[in-house]
């Protein structure tokens, strides 16, 4: 017993103020006695874990409520109240631990696609007038990484293609685990939570109802995310009942195939006829915009000199089935008389036996060929290509066909 006293005592001199040590008790530093790295590591990771937290909040507000059009990607445009995470913050709040996790991964594993179909969207707005559509318009890419190498060159080209898709991988890995961050979040502050979803929900149904705009077109009670979900999952059924449409309208009788050859294209007779296709200059070159004035002085003297020379013009606008891009489509709608307006309805068009506008001049008594200088490559339907004409082989003519088809 006084051996025992004796430790007791001494460890009460080692930490005097604190009772009922044992001999088996840990003795803790005080934070003066901690070395000075040690907080600095703390703070450090406090950082770290605020800044994930505030990263993971971003990535998901993205997804949520970034509009589609680059014209509207302002930061006034993220002020928005997303109807869609206050349902999924108030079904986290009632639901258990295990569950929670359950649903959060579920949930970042639809807001993972979502954004990355949102950013193709900016995209395809841009550059094409439309959203993007899910079912026609992955073959693009490949155009497009064409159209990328000629640009920066293959190797270039082909890092970019790679990086591309390992930022879409990594896009897909981290929503999942940014909803993850979050949800503990809100598990650690629940009261807060819930008090946070029952007034941002009153505001929603408020600015809903008033139809409250900090940005044109853009509410701020904001149900994005399920209505861009709900569209592409409707444009998928679209476009697949489009392309059986087609498929009838193009196995249906052809109107010109069986007419007789005198009786087709008779006012052209005895001329040369070009139908030349100008790349990349619509309507807003002459009209609407700030270069179509001094575009349209420069035509006005062209027609002037024209018809100081005795040739006459006229001129009309066609409605085109594509914008800003991919510029096939508008030739073989005009080839075929057609509505080719996206990739599906070519594929079946160009592997068709459709008699165009190049088979009726040929028919006719014209020598038909087709020059398309940036076409370097094998045409993929020999069914299509007809005799290759010998101009073709000339230097100026790099990639002529014989009645092709657009």
């Amino acid at each position: 017993m006084d051996e025992r006293h004796d430790i007791a005592g001494a460890t009460a001199k080692v930490r005097p103020g604190m009772r009922g040590l044992s001999v088996f008790t840990r003795l803790r530093p005080t934070p003066t006695e901690r070395p000075p790295s040690a907080g600095h590591r703390t703070r450090f990771r406090t950082a770290a874990s605020g800044a994930l937290t505030f990263l993971a909040g971003l990535l998901v507000w993205f997804a949520l409520v970034a509009p589609i059009e680059s014209s509207r990607l302002t930061l006034v445009a993220f002020v928005r109240i997303p109807l869609e995470a206050l349902l999924v913050v108030a079904l986290l709040l009632l639901l258990p631990h295990r569950a929670r996790r359950v649903v959060a991964v579920l949930v970042g594993a639809v807001l993972g696609p979502l954004a990355i179909v949102k950013i193709l969207d900016i995209g395809f707005v841009a550059a094409l007038g439309r959203p993007f559509n899910p079912v026609v318009d992955w073959s693009y890419f490949g155009s497009a990484e064409g159209v990328l190498s000629d640009s920066i060159g293959h190797r270039a080209a082909t890092i970019a293609a790679i990086a591309a898709v390992l930022a879409l991988v990594v896009f897909l890995v981290c929503m999942p685990l940014a909803v993850l961050r979050l949800t503990r979040v809100v598990d650690r502050h629940r009261a807060a939570s819930t008090r946070a979803v029952v007034a941002l929900g009153g505001v929603w149904i408020l600015f809903a109802v008033l139809g409250v705009q900090l940005v044109r077109g853009t509410p701020v009670a904001s149900t994005s995310a399920a209505s861009l979900a709900y569209d592409q999952v409707r444009q998928i059924g679209a476009s697949i009942q489009d392309e059986q449409r087609f498929t009838k309208q193009l196995a249906a009788a052809d109107p010109l195939r069986n007419t007789p050859a005198t009786d087709l294209l008779t006012g052209l007779r005895g001329k040369d006829v070009l139908v030349v296709f100008v790349e990349s200059y619509g309507r807003v070159a002459v009209q609407g915009s700030a270069f179509s004035p001094q575009i349209d002085a420069v035509l006005d003297a062209g027609t002037r000199r024209l018809s100081a020379a005795g040739f006459s013009a006229r001129s009309a606008f066609l409605t085109s089935s594509t914008f800003g891009g991919i510029s096939w489509l508008a030739h073989s709608t005009l080839q075929s008389g057609l509505w080719i307006n996206n990739q599906l309805r070519y594929n079946e068009l160009v592997k068709s036996d459709r008699f165009t506008l190049s088979d009726a001049f040929k028919r006719a008594g014209w020598r038909t060929v087709s020059d398309v200088p940036s076409d370097n490559r094998d045409w993929p339907h020999p069914a299509c290509q007809g005799e290759l004409s010998p101009v073709a082989r000339s230097k100026s003519a790099p990639a002529g066909r014989d009645s092709g088809r657009s």
